[in-house]
């Protein structure tokens, strides 16, 4: 994925983290790397492959994913190829509320991904340095509405590399 077609989130989550440096500069940290990071008040994650579980199925675009303990709320930004013209750059950033946040997982649901096809939700654990994705069949899913899609039909997790 060209690291041209995520610089708006780049600049987006620049002035943010220059807002909270405060907050978390006695903050103990995780042992960081360029993928993952946690610390008490926020955590940041990024990989451009969603890896299925039980499936060979992956999904191909680059994801930038940071939560803040103190508005309760997840950012994601995601950048793909047009499927139509390569060429072509879709950014999208979504707020994602936190239904859960403990010492060792955090999780997000999508508000508007999808429904009533599909309800996504996000899971990040601390031990694993992990980010899942899951997909679960929304309220008209195998409806005409929801189209051919079998994704829509079942329950699918994907983690992020």
């Amino acid at each position: 994925m060209k690291i041209q077609s995520v610089w708006l989130f780049a600049v987006f989550l620049a002035v943010l983290s220059r807002c909270f440096a405060q907050d978390n500069a006695n903050a103990p940290q995780t042992a960081c790397n360029r993928r993952f990071c946690w610390s008490q008040s926020e955590v940041d994650a990024q990989g451009d492959t969603w890896f299925s579980e039980g499936t060979a199925d992956t999904l191909r675009f680059g994801v930038a994913l940071r939560c803040l303990k103190r508005f309760n709320v997840c950012i994601l930004a995601q950048a793909a190829h047009h499927a139509f013209d390569e060429k072509v750059i879709l950014n999208r950033i979504e707020l994602l509320p936190v239904t859960h946040w403990d010492n060792e997982k955090i999780t997000a649901k999508s508000e508007h991904s999808g429904e009533p096809c599909v309800q996504r939700s996000y899971e990040i654990i601390r031990t694993d340095r992990a980010v899942y994705m899951t997909d679960n069949p929304g309220k008209a899913a195998g409806s005409s509405r929801c189209g051919t899609n079998d994704r829509a039909d079942r329950t699918n997790r994907y983690r992020l590399q």
